[in-house]
């Protein structure tokens, strides 16, 4: 286990850590930590797993996709039919 983390990220890296895929859902209040959490753990972690951020709220995706970019991770943004149809007749 990598040992500068802590908080949500320490939560994440243990499953990480037991080489197990799938989907972790973490629900929670708004400035909890779980996003800074997930990056911290994306960042630590990007030369050896991939990752997959969902979330229903488009500002987490944007601020996300904010931060990867400025570390200069490769991500992709996947936007739904109907944001992609509004942003075409916009």
């Amino acid at each position: 286990m990598k040992s500068n983390i802590e908080g949500y990220a320490y939560y994440y890296q243990r499953a990480i850590d037991k080489d197990k895929y799938g989907y972790k859902p973490e629900a929670g209040g708004t400035g909890l930590g779980k996003t800074y959490g997930a990056l911290q753990c994306i960042k630590e972690n990007q030369h050896r797993k991939k990752f997959i951020y969902v979330s229903h709220r488009h500002n987490l995706l944007e601020e996300m996709s904010a931060q990867l970019e400025s570390s200069e991770i490769k991500y992709s943004y996947l936007k739904s039919d109907s944001e992609i149809l509004n942003a075409f007749i916009s």
